[in-house]
Parts: C-alpha cells; sequence; structure tokens
C-alpha cells in the first residue's frame, strides 16, 4: 500500500473466515471506494495474499490466523488508522480484536450499514440491484 504525503490511512475490518468467497466482494469494494475518496486503505485480504496467507489455511487457533492477525494488529498499532468495519463484525473474533486495539488507541471508527456496503459491491461490481 502506498501512501501520498496528504493521504490519511485506513484499515478495513470485518469478517472472512466463515464468509462466501471470504467476503472479498465486500473487502474490495469498500477499499476501492476508500481510496476513491483519497485514503491509503488497508485491506487485509490483499495484504494477506502479498504474505502467501490463504484464508482457507487462517483456522482459528493456526499459526497461519496468529501470523496475519499479527500483521494487521501491527499495522493498526503503528500507523492508528481510521478503521472502517464491515457488517457481520460480531461474528468475527479478527475483527473484535482489531476494534478493541483500535479503541484502545482511539482510532476513529466507523461502522458501515449493510445496505450501504451493497450498493458499493453493486456499482464496484457492476451488477443490477435485487427487486
Amino acid at each position: 500500500m502506498k501512501k501520498l504525503p496528504n493521504q490519511e490511512y485506513c484499515y478495513v475490518s470485518g469478517p472472512i473466515s466463515n464468509m462466501k468467497n471470504f467476503n472479498r466482494d465486500a473487502f474490495n469494494a469498500v477499499s476501492a471506494e476508500l481510496e476513491g475518496w483519497g485514503w491509503a486503505v488497508c485491506n487485509p485480504i490483499e495484504e494477506d495474499a502479498k504474505r502467501n496467507h490463504d484464508p482457507k489455511d487462517c483456522v482459528v487457533g493456526g499459526n497461519s490466523r496468529a501470523d496475519a492477525l499479527k500483521a494487521d494488529c501491527i499495522f493498526i498499532c503503528n500507523r492508528k488508522p481510521t478503521l472502517f468495519v464491515l457488517p457481520d463484525w460480531q461474528q468475527s473474533s479478527g475483527s473484535k480484536a482489531e476494534i478493541a486495539l483500535g479503541k484502545s488507541l482511539n482510532c476513529p471508527i466507523k461502522f458501515l450499514r449493510r445496505k450501504k456496503v451493497a450498493e458499493i459491491i453493486r456499482r464496484r461490481m457492476k451488477v443490477p440491484a435485487k427487486r
């Protein structure tokens, strides 16, 4: 992730495990939207791919999961970003940890509504709205 001098960091938090396609559509669409708004975005799906971490290998309690969460938490500690939180975060122990860490560091936290995320996915993926 590259950051321009006047950009602020943000981090997208949300459930990955036990989600259809590991929630990639939501993470990638919201990340693209935030980049379009001028943020330097940390998308954990993309960051994990750079480190060759496959979400299907990140089982609860596994080393890959611990490594991925550690890298995400280091980013949050070092950059103190605004956290943009995807719907269903309550189902994710990783998201809960990221939010708790963000709160303890006084990071701004924005909880995204399901309807807004669905609109972003449709627009970014050019999928017609369901009627």
